[in-house]
């Protein structure tokens, strides 16, 4: 399988971001952001994603095949596991400390 993942930038310690899409960089399908802030002894993460080209027809078919949702339904799936992988870093970084 193609990797089909891209640095979107990056700002070490604060930001980073990707881009996904066969396309991607430079006409991404979807991409990805985290931002990092001190915040008292710890850091806020905020993980953010940006749909910036929906796929046709045949593309919302392989997502609804691949993830079992709905295109329509997709912005709240990926909300969802937005809010997992933000609960798994939080238990792995106070894990760590």
């Amino acid at each position: 399988m193609e990797d089909d993942r891209h640095d979107h930038g990056s700002n070490p310690g604060v930001e980073f971001s990707f881009a996904i899409g066969k396309k991607a960089p430079a006409d991404p399908e979807t991409t990805w952001s985290y931002r990092f802030v001190p915040s008292g002894d710890g850091t806020d993460v905020t993980e953010s994603f940006e749909i910036v080209n929906a796929p046709g027809a045949i593309g919302k078919w392989f997502t609804k095949l691949g993830t079992g949702v709905a295109w329509d339904d997709r912005p709240a799936d990926m909300e969802n596991g937005m809010r997992q992988t933000l609960a798994h870093l939080k238990t792995a970084a106070e894990t760590a400390s």
